[in-house]
């Protein structure tokens, strides 16, 4: 009974998921991978100190934007991540499918 009820609640929001945001619920269980990682990320304390940037050979250079309007309706989500403040840190997510086709999201961490 209780596994019924739970498997009923998936399939409930898995249809308000297809009403809200289409047939591509891939994307949305993406979606929600990424806020999840998104917030655990920003529950962490941010470093004191930042690295200097005389010691790296290479130096990468990151702008950020935010979606426009257009990305936003055709369901684009947002897969960076920059930490506010002066911690020089941001997490890109990577949103994959495994071979037995479920959803993770790999994190690559950046410093600058």
């Amino acid at each position: 009974e209780e596994r019924r009820r739970k498997t009923d609640q998936v399939n409930e929001r898995k249809k308000q998921d297809r009403i809200q945001h289409g047939s591509d619920l891939d994307s949305v269980e993406h979606m929600r991978l990424i806020e999840r990682e998104r917030q655990s990320l920003l529950m962490l304390p941010a470093p004191d100190q930042r690295r200097e940037l005389d010691d790296a050979r290479v130096q990468v250079l990151v702008r950020k934007r935010p979606l426009s309007k257009k990305e936003v309706s055709s369901k684009v989500f947002d897969v960076v991540t920059v930490f506010g403040g002066c911690s020089g840190q941001m997490a890109l997510h990577e949103p994959k499918t495994k071979v037995d086709l479920t959803k993770c999201v790999e994190n690559h961490n950046f410093q600058f």
